[in-house]
């Protein structure tokens, strides 16, 4: 009996042993994803949050509830966007970003 519960015992702190605090906790963060017709901006948009400098974007195509294409990570809460497209702004707007979803901002 003893010879079965010695090698449980091990390989219960031996697997356990490998976990890492702090590493495996749910961190706060969220995905935001620019949703349009991909051939309708078929150069790449620019893309403003906050008082940040613009960076080249990609627009997602809108297939149901799982758009494809990148999305971009930001922490949740407030943030204005502005988004252009060939030098002209065609987005500017404050947006709430909710935590631990996809955050989808509409391009016209």
């Amino acid at each position: 009996m003893k010879a079965m519960i010695i090698p449980l015992v091990l390989s219960l702190l031996v697997g356990c042993g490998s976990v890492k605090p702090g590493t495996n906790g749910i961190e706060q963060s969220t995905s935001l994803a620019f949703i349009g017709n991909p051939f309708k901006y078929s150069d790449r948009i620019s893309v403003k949050i906050d008082n940040n400098d613009f960076f080249p974007g990609d627009v997602c195509a809108d297939l149901s509830e799982h758009p494809t294409g990148k999305v971009y990570d930001v922490p949740p809460g407030k943030h204005f966007i502005t988004v252009k497209y060939k030098e002209v702004i065609i987005f500017s707007k404050q947006v709430v970003v909710k935590d631990h979803e996809m955050n989808n901002v509409v391009l016209p």
